[in-house]
């Protein structure tokens, strides 16, 4: 009975071990798009461009330790680069006014209005969990455990879903990805939407 015992602490302390290990190396709360062959954001001129490659975030890729622990989801989804259109709001249907920040509890969100009066929803793909890490995760170092599980959503399942919704004939948004560089009509929001994420919405 006691070599059972014992036989299972070592499981169990290796276990542990194996999950604090996949854990370690990863200090960010909130992963940013990679833009693929820009190595100077701040002097790379996005008007000269009408798409752009980029990968939605880069925050997820595991390795093999990573990947047998907390699973492979769909890491290789949001580090894979798409070409995605690039938008000024100064130009984009007219001419988009910011009415308001939302977002939900894992969302950045700016409500928007067209020169038409239409309103539109600028969402991050890149998710905040912050709010969701309990601080008993945080005080054992496990919180990315919390952040990493955002792996298991797909980056762009509101694009896949909205075609599904058209298909069986289901009210629905119709979200596309796009890339918003930084820019004068953003004002103070460049801090969390300019150059840092692929908003979809539009």
């Amino acid at each position: 009975m006691k070599k059972i015992l014992w036989f299972l602490l070592i499981i169990l302390i290796l276990f542990v071990g194996l999950v604090y290990l996949s854990v370690s190396g990863n200090d960010k709360l909130i992963g940013t798009a990679k833009i693929s062959n820009v190595d100077d954001l701040d002097n790379f001129n996005f008007r000269e461009h009408d798409s752009i490659l980029v990968a939605a975030s880069t925050l997820y890729t595991g390795n093999f330790l990573k990947e047998t622990m907390q699973g492979s989801n769909y890491r290789r989804a949001w580090s894979t680069a798409v070409t995605v259109p690039v938008v000024f709001l100064d130009t984009l249907k007219g001419g988009m006014k910011i009415i308001k920040e939302g977002g939900g509890s894992q969302t950045h969100s700016l409500r928007l209005q067209s020169a038409n009066g239409t309103l539109y929803s600028l969402r991050s793909i890149n998710k905040d969990p912050e709010s969701h890490v309990p601080e008993v995760a945080k005080t054992l170092g496990l919180e990315n455990i919390i952040i990493d599980g955002i792996s298991a959503q797909h980056p762009y399942a509101a694009v896949a879903a909205a075609a599904l919704a058209e298909f069986a004939g289901v009210l629905h948004t119709n979200p596309k990805p796009v890339f918003v560089p930084k820019q004068d009509v953003l004002g103070d929001f460049n801090k969390d939407y300019g150059n840092l994420a692929v908003p979809a919405g539009i």
